[in-house]
């Protein structure tokens, strides 16, 4: 993860870790524990108190009932009705008696009592302490039915409801009333108490130990609350209460304890207990906010300390930490730089421990890595010198080889014969390989050790290809092999280097034809790939190369066993070809079926079409004009007699030029001096002062520091070229002389010096 990229956040979060484990695991014990314990107290607290309220409900309706029973069995009550049930005469009068007794000897006894009814056999009130409750009949309701029904010295307790006569909530309990004459004991009719439904107030007032949320209520069969609520007004009997334990008693006779939403759709802890004889569930109820309040308290103080011992765990965890990715920083910032090639770098850690003897050991593969590096470069010194020694020794018998066969080959005044013509041509030839073998080494030498310069630029690609194949066609015929170019689309452009390029094509294209067949036939086209890449490709029609063979193309000096049949090569070429072309962000691969050919392809990114800019008409006639210009004097300053020969031949192509010689460069800068001639052609590697010190003698000198200096050399490595020009030579012509470029320098220098 990109969170733990470091060391030190690593240590930091595994350190933070080992903490907060233990912290969370405490944590979670706790709060189980916890909230088990309190779960287990409230349930045992709850539990206790509606066994209480149960026990004081029971006491409290059984007080009622045995109020009633003594009632019923009232010797004056009794009579009196018999008496109103059989003598129709004197029923009024009876009637006002019985009112009368009821009023003023039974009423009085409890103050809870509303009023007292007295019902006949056929269900009508005859007599009660309320006069609008006389004459109503109750024959077919379960107040007087279930009345009834009890035996004599038994009492019935009614649901409760709202009484029209009193105005008030109410809660019936009635006896049977039997006559003391009859020896069955036969049912006269039923006496009602009509008692305040206070007396259920009264009993399920909330404890002091219920806490500030907690309440206790009960709940008939029809849902309805019929003791009063500690949060909402006028609830008895008008509130419904669909909680989950009102619903398990209807359905199961089952009281629970556990959280639910109560009534108002708060969470809360309760427990209930079913009261079948009466028909109604006593709950009792705590808010869960206030039941676990002590555990979120308590919980806030574990966490302040879990966040003080995690803070001092981050605090020890960075300090830990820093301990270690410090002196490990400074191995990362130290090998850094020494990559970048500060190699005098060393870790200075003070630690004893494992990181300082990593520190140690560092230090000593970084000295041992200085050393080995300080070798190789002296290797690679040595290995440049030595190029550069073996290329000017080279060069400098092959500049007068190659020179004098060109002169000889092209001397229009002793023309040769076939058979001197047919030698002159295998020597230019032979020369050619020689000179092409030498100028691969040097280019191989010169990628491997980067100093090949690379100069990208927006590139044409169809003039590049018909530029190599023009070339490569005088090549195909001597093989007797025809290129083709088929191009799907034109107008193509690249961003490489166009010499590298070129030179890149030319390797392709010289090897598809060398290594092809008699009459075969080489193919050159470019086609558009996925994401703007261009492939250039060079197909052959030769013999094919083995698959197991593929892998070992590109390296150096490895020709696949041609170097035993007549063919020229170095074996070095594609090698060079794969570097350059990586050099200039390309890609090279090869595709090969044995007998049937090979196709080299290069792919490159496509750039679009640049802006062309308008030529200088002026300019561009100039550069075209002949060399017509007058008598010039040439000093060339030349130790070696075969390499002055050589450019006496080549300048008696430019009659109106003399040419001065000398052998070193003391006498070189005394003719200079005396002369003053329009050129300087000066050999670097000369007896005495070399050509470096003799420019800048000439540059000093008044009479000789504006001649134009031309270097010639056989060093013609890259940095030798750089080096000569840097020191101030107007250009650097290599050895061996090619004479068409000679006289192209000579000719562009005096046409510059003539203005």
């Amino acid at each position: 993860m990109v969170l733990f990229k470091s060391i030190r956040s690593k240590l930091l979060f595994f350190c933070l870790s080992l903490s907060l484990i233990p912290v969370a695991v405490i944590t979670v014990v706790y709060c189980v524990k916890g909230y088990t314990a309190l779960r287990e107290h409230q349930v045992g607290k709850l539990s206790l108190i509606v066994e209480s309220k149960k026990t004081h409900l029971h006491t409290a309706l059984n007080a009622k009932r045995g109020r009633i029973v003594d009632f019923s069995s009232d010797g004056f009550i009794r009579d009196t009705l018999e008496k109103i049930n059989e003598d129709n005469r004197n029923r009024d009068r009876l009637i006002k008696s019985l009112n009368q007794h009821l009023t003023k000897y039974k009423r009085p006894l409890d103050t809870y009592i509303s009023d007292i009814a007295v019902l006949n056999t056929i269900g009508v009130v005859v007599a009660s302490t309320n006069q609008r409750w006389i004459g109503q009949g109750y024959a077919n309701t379960p107040l007087f039915t279930h009345g009834m029904k009890a035996s004599y010295g038994n009492a019935t307790v009614h649901q409760p409801l709202f009484c029209v006569f009193s105005k008030k909530n109410s809660i019936y309990i009635t006896a049977p009333l039997t006559s003391r004459r009859s020896a069955s004991a036969e049912k006269l009719g039923i006496i009602i108490n009509c008692y305040d439904l206070a007396i259920l107030h009264d009993v399920m007032k909330t404890d002091v130990q219920m806490g500030a949320t907690g309440e206790v209520y009960l709940v008939n069969r029809e849902k309805r609350m019929i003791t009063p609520s500690r949060f909402l007004e006028h609830a008895p009997l008008n509130l419904i209460v669909d909680t989950k334990p009102v619903q398990l008693a209807i359905t199961s006779g089952q009281g629970m304890a556990g959280i639910y939403p109560d009534y108002r759709g708060v969470p809360v802890f309760g427990v209930s207990i079913n009261m079948p004889e009466y028909e109604w569930l006593l709950v009792a109820e705590v808010d869960k906010a206030e039941l676990f309040a002590p555990l979120t308290s308590l919980g806030v103080i574990v966490s302040m300390v879990s966040a003080i011992c995690v803070v001092l765990v981050v605090v020890a965890g960075i300090l830990y930490s820093l301990s270690i990715s410090r002196p490990i920083n400074k191995l990362k910032r130290t090998a850094q730089k020494i990559v970048l090639g500060e190699l005098w770098r060393r870790v200075q850690v003070k630690n004893q421990d494992e990181i300082g003897e990593l520190a140690a050991s560092f230090n000593t593969m970084t000295e041992k890595l200085h050393k080995a590096i300080d070798e190789a470069n002296r290797a690679n010194e040595a290995k440049s010198l030595f190029l550069s020694s073996m290329s000017h020794e080279l060069r400098t018998p092959m500049n007068s080889i190659l020179g004098f066969a060109q002169v000889l080959k092209n001397d229009p005044h002793v023309p040769l014969t076939a058979t001197q013509r047919q030698s002159v041509e295998l020597i230019l030839s032979s020369g050619d390989h020689l000179l092409e073998l030498i100028n691969d080494i040097l280019d191989l030498s010169r990628i491997e050790t980067g100093k090949l310069s690379i100069s990208p630029e927006i590139i044409l690609v169809d003039s590049v290809i018909e530029e190599v194949v023009a070339i490569i066609k005088s090549i195909a015929v001597k093989y007797g092999v025809t290129v083709t170019v088929k191009f799907v689309q034109s107008g193509v452009y690249i961003m490489a280097d166009r010499t590298r390029l070129k030179q890149v094509m030319t390797n392709l294209l010289t090897n598809a034809v060398k290594y092809n067949r008699k009459n075969g036939s080489v193919i050159v086209s470019y086609e558009l790939r996925d994401n703007d890449m261009l492939r250039i490709k060079v197909e052959d029609t030769g013999y094919g190369i083995a698959e197991d063979k593929l892998g070992l193309l590109f390296q150096p000096f490895n020709r696949l066993g041609k170097e035993l049949t007549n063919i020229e090569g170095t074996g070095i070429g594609l090698t060079i070809t794969r570097r350059l072309v990586e050099l200039m962000d390309g890609h090279i691969g090869v595709e090969s079926v044995v007998e049937k050919g090979t196709m080299f392809y290069v792919d490159f990114k496509r750039v679009q079409k640049p802006v062309m800019e308008m030529v200088d008409i002026t300019t561009m006639q100039e550069s075209q004009k002949t060399k017509n210009y007058k008598n010039r004097t040439i000093l060339y300053v030349e130790d070696n007699p075969a390499n002055l020969m050589l450019v006496q031949s080549i300048l008696k192509r430019r009659p109106q030029i003399e040419l001065l010689s000398a052998a070193n460069a003391e006498s070189g800068i005394a003719i200079a001096r005396a002369k003053r001639p329009d050129i300087i052609i000066m050999d670097i590697n000369l007896p005495g002062i070399s050509g470096y010190e003799a420019l800048e003698i000439l540059r000093d000198g008044d009479e000789t520091k504006k001649i134009p200096v031309i270097a010639i050399s056989a060093n013609a490595m890259l940095k030798d070229v750089e080096k000569g020009k840097v020191a101030g030579f107007l250009n650097y012509i290599t050895k061996p002389i090619n004479v068409s470029h000679f006289l192209q320098v000579v000719d562009d220098v005096l046409k510059e010096t003539a203005r």
